[in-house]
């Protein structure tokens, strides 16, 4: 694993530096699907920590689209989520289980068959190495995979986790190429400033024009406030970050990226504290429940790049 202070990573000619696919100007879709880590409400829906709930900010309409123990049986916290294009749905939950005769962890991710129920594992963290420091568990809390099929994950172990020879700090975001059983740092959480904190990459998500949405909270003292590329914000909001276009060295000086409030909680839910801990963007439900929530149809784009390389 290739670790340094960039937030996307490549290695070429001796150097480390950073580069995106992120393109200024562009508009990415205003709905979103998430998950929290206690029962809690949006717009007039209330929902478990079970439950995906796709949200329109702009019009402020919730609707429950998925219920994880209801559809397949598994009593957990719905830890980290994200839509393949099939309508499966990639999860972690917060403790482990046993769903038929499948045995997982906090630290695996399972494949959801939307129209069956059942799951199957779609990455084993024994298998692949992915073990928590300091004897702690490699919890898996948050997911994206890309088009290539590259898995991008974050952990909330206690102390980070350990992977393919490299270590994984709570709030970085790895990508992992199954394929070539490797992995490379794609977001460094040191970017997230935690004032006095220990922050905790909780949601995470790649948007059709490169820019990430995430959620954070902190951990290990200091206050709730974090701040990434200037903006401030707090366990309960969504960040847009969108990287800019050029290769700087990341502790230079120089700027990395635009972050701005893509859902802010206190305005969103009806309480405030609440933590999100999944997000995913393609949730499409039932045609009259898309214009419910006044969705346009969100689609999913073709292989993203992928510029870890």
């Amino acid at each position: 694993m290739k670790i340094a202070d960039c937030v996307v990573l490549v290695l070429g000619a001796g150097a480390v530096s950073c580069v995106t696919t992120a393109r200024a100007g562009d508009v990415s879709p205003t709905e979103v699907a998430l998950t929290t880590t206690s029962p809690a409400q949006l717009g007039t829906v209330n929902f478990e920590d079970d439950a995906l709930v796709a949200y329109n900010p702009d019009t402020d309409v919730a609707l429950q689209i998925f219920d994880l123990a209801d559809e397949t049986g598994i009593m957990r916290d719905l830890d980290a989520v994200h839509e393949l294009p099939n309508g499966n749905l990639i999860i972690s939950t917060q403790a482990g289980g046993t769903v038929g005769a499948l045995d997982f962890t906090e630290s695996d991710l399972l494949e959801i068959d939307r129209t069956t129920g059942g799951a199957t594992m779609f990455l084993d963290a024994s298998a692949v190495g992915l073990e928590g420091l300091n004897n702690t568990v490699a919890n898996i809390d948050a997911v994206y995979v890309d088009g290539a099929g590259v898995i991008y994950f974050s952990v909330g172990s206690d102390d980070g986790a350990s992977f393919l020879g490299g270590t994984i700090d709570n709030a970085d975001v790895v990508a992992y190429d199954p394929t070539e059983n490797d992995a490379d740092l794609f977001f460094n959480g040191s970017l997230i400033d935690g004032n006095g904190g220990d922050p905790d990459v909780q949601a995470f998500t790649i948007l059709d024009d490169g820019a990430i949405l995430l959620a954070a909270i902190n951990t290990a003292g200091g206050a709730d406030l974090m701040t990434l590329a200037g903006q401030e914000f707090t366990r309960d909001d969504l960040v847009r970050f969108e990287p800019f276009i050029v290769d700087v060295i990341v502790g230079t000086g120089v700027p990395v990226g635009n972050a701005s409030l893509f859902l802010e909680g206190v305005n969103e839910f009806s309480a405030p504290g609440e933590i999100i801990d999944g997000v995913t963007v393609g949730v499409v439900p039932e045609p009259a429940a898309a214009a419910l929530l006044g969705l346009g149809g969100l689609v999913w784009s073709a292989r993203r790049s992928r510029v870890v390389r």
